[in-house]
């Protein structure tokens, strides 16, 4: 025990044992302290990541709403478009001479195409008629189907008195 008489010694002595538990705090400070490095790094990362997430989502809203216009824009435009042709189709014209014209030229071609199909048939289609009529009224969607019905009908009674005088 004399050993501890002396200070110069002990103040080793408890140098030393104060020195172990210091080291250790140094060395988990040092830990620590890689850890906090680390951990600002992964920081900056997210913060840079965040900041082009930010702009990223700057401008998917300028584009959604630049896309909204164009929409809004199209839509009215889609709208305007379907009211007129529900216009046009409610209110049928009455043909002008140039399309009178137009329409019996039609007729005549739907007469004769009907004529070459029944030919050679022993019994005539009941049904031309109405096909004839239904495709110039196809043909001519804006022209007064009344118009365009007792137009055809004219035109294949007329065609029918025709085959009835030549036959004679």
């Amino acid at each position: 025990m004399e050993l501890f008489n002396n200070p110069i010694v002990c103040a080793i002595f408890i140098g030393m044992i104060m020195s172990i538990p210091t080291f250790a705090v140094l060395i988990k400070i040092e830990k620590l302290q890689k850890l906090i490095d680390e951990q600002c790094t992964q920081f900056l990362l997210l913060t840079k990541r965040h900041s082009a997430l930010m702009h990223e989502i700057d401008e998917l809203s300028e584009i959604e709403t630049y896309n909204g216009k164009n929409l809004d824009s199209l839509s009215s435009s889609v709208q305007y478009f379907i009211n007129e042709q529900k216009t046009a189709l409610e209110n049928k014209i009455m043909p002008t001479p140039q399309l009178s014209e137009m329409i019996g030229v039609t007729i005549q071609e739907q007469i004769a195409t009907e004529e070459m199909l029944m030919h050679n048939m022993r019994i005539p289609n009941s049904d031309a008629s109405m096909k004839i009529i239904s495709n110039v009224c196809k043909t001519y969607p804006h022209v007064d189907e009344e118009y365009i019905t007792k137009r055809c009908l004219a035109t294949i009674e007329s065609q029918i008195q025709k085959a009835q005088r030549s036959g004679e």
